[in-house]
């Protein structure tokens, strides 16, 4: 190793859960309005008479 010029340290990229990433890509506005479209088609689903795990 040379001790006048040593390596950079490493970088450490902190790790990063799912809904991380996903807030990255929508707003508040667009997660709302895609948690209504799901839970809207869910409640169709069940009021269908289908059963949902």
């Amino acid at each position: 190793m040379d001790q006048d010029n040593p390596p950079p340290p490493p970088k450490i990229v902190p790790y990063k859960t799912h809904l991380a990433y996903v807030k990255e890509r929508r707003s508040d506005k667009e997660a709302a309005a895609i948690l209504e479209e799901a839970v809207t088609s869910l409640r169709a689903r069940r009021a269908a008479g289908e059963v949902i795990y």
